[in-house]
C-alpha cells in the first residue's frame, strides 16, 4: 500500500500497563469491565491469571523477569489475537479516542493525504492515530506527558489488534520542509518507539537496519512503514499537502493479506494494460496520473528500510534515514 512520547522508565507502572495492553488487550478490556461492575472473576479463570500477571509486572525490576511476564501475558490469549472492542472501551483503555480526528490530529492530517492518493486500498482503510500534541515526547529532556503515555497505550493496543486495524499514524512538526528534516523526524520517532517497545526488543538496536531482512516491529507486531512530507512535490507518491509536517504510517503486514492486496511482484511482472490484482491496479493508477511510485525489480532483495523515506526524485540515491 502506497500510503497509508519521553517516556517512561523501565520500572514505571505505566509502561507495564502498556506492555500488558499489547499482549493481553482483550482480556484486560473485559477484566476492567468486570472490575468496574465489582464482580471479581473466578480464581482459576483467564481473567484472574491476567490480573495476577499485571500485578506482578508492577513490582518487577529485572528486565529478564519483565520480558518473561510479558511473554506469559501474550501466550495467555494467543488464541484471541483478533480484537473487537467498542470505541468507548478503546477510549477508556487508551485515555483518548485514537479513531477520531478531534482527539488525534494525526488522523486528520492523514485524511488529507488519503483524499488525494491514488491508492485504492487507502480510502477504505481503518486507521488509528497518536494523541494530539505529542511532539514534546521527542524532546531531549525526556519528560513524559499524557500524550506520550496515551500514544504508547494506543499503539500497543493497535499491535495486539493487528487483524482489525489497517494502520497507525503519527504526525511530527518540522522546522523546515526539507528531506533532511523529514528523515531526522522519522529517525527520532523510530528511536523513541524502539526505546519504549513493551516487548523489550527495540528494533532500532539492530546493526542491520539498512539491510535486507530487517523490518520495523513494535510490541511483537511486524509492520510496513511509509512516510509523507511537504518536501515531496505532487509527482511523488509521498507528497503531503501540509507544510512543515511529517506523517508516518505503520501498517501490520497481516493487513495486506486480509485485504487481498496480492504478493509483492517485480516491476517487469506488473500488467499495466490489464491490471487484475489490487497491487497492479494501484501501480497502474499512480503511473496513469504521472506520480512516481517505487516498484523494485527484485522485491525479495529490497530492504524494507529503503522504502520508509523515499528520495525526492526517481533515480536519486537511497535516503539513509537511519544514519540521520
Amino acid at each position: 500500500m502506497s500510503m497509508l512520547v519521553h517516556g517512561l522508565h523501565a520500572q514505571s507502572s505505566a509502561t507495564w500497563l502498556t506492555a500488558a495492553l499489547s499482549g493481553s488487550a482483550i482480556i484486560l478490556g473485559y477484566y476492567l469491565y468486570i472490575k468496574r461492575q465489582q464482580s471479581p472473576p473466578p480464581a482459576n479463570s483467564k481473567f484472574a491469571r491476567t490480573q495476577m500477571l499485571l500485578e506482578r509486572l508492577d513490582t518487577l525490576e529485572d528486565q529478564k523477569e519483565i520480558e518473561k511476564a510479558f511473554l506469559d501475558l501474550t501466550l495467555l490469549e494467543e488464541d484471541a489475537r483478533v480484537l473487537r472492542l467498542p470505541t468507548k472501551l478503546v477510549s477508556y483503555l487508551c485515555g483518548y479516542d485514537p479513531t477520531n480526528f478531534e482527539s488525534s490530529n494525526a488522523v486528520l492530517e492523514l485524511e488529507v493525504v488519503r483524499r488525494r492518493t491514488h491508492c485504492l486500498f487507502a480510502k477504505a482503510a481503518v486507521v488509528w492515530g497518536a494523541a494530539s500534541n505529542w511532539d514534546a515526547c521527542l524532546s531531549e529532556d525526556g519528560t513524559a506527558n499524557d500524550a506520550s503515555t496515551n500514544t504508547l497505550r494506543a499503539m500497543s493496543l493497535f499491535a495486539a489488534h493487528a487483524h482489525g486495524i489497517d494502520g497507525f499514524v503519527l504526525d511530527v512538526s518540522l522546522a523546515q520542509d526539507t528531506l533532511q528534516d523529514h528523515a531526522a523526524a522519522v529517525r527520532s520517532v523510530f528511536d523513541w518507539l524502539s526505546k519504549h517497545d513493551p516487548s523489550g526488543k527495540g528494533c532500532m538496536s539492530s546493526r542491520f537496519v539498512g539491510k535486507r531482512g530487517w523490518v520495523f516491529h513494535f510490541a511483537g507486531c511486524e509492520m510496513f512503514v511509509t512516510s509523507f512530507s511537504g518536501c515531496y512535490d505532487e509527482t511523488n507518491a509521498r507528497h503531503c499537502p501540509q507544510q512543515q509536517k511529517t506523517i508516518i504510517l505503520f501498517q501490520p503486514y497481516a493487513s495486506f493479506v486480509l485485504h487481498n492486496v496480492g504478493e509483492e511482484t517485480p516491476l517487469s511482472a506488473t500488467d499495466f494494460d490489464h491490471p487484475r490484482t489490487m497491487r497492479d491496479r494501484i501501480r497502474t493508477r499512480f503511473r496513469n496520473h504521472g506520480v512516481w511510485y517505487e516498484i523494485p525489480e527484485q522485491p525479495h532483495l529490497y530492504p524494507a528500510s529503503h522504502n520508509m523515506v523515499m528520495p525526492l526524485l526517481e533515480g536519486d540515491p537511497v535516503v539513509r534515514w537511519w544514519e540521520s
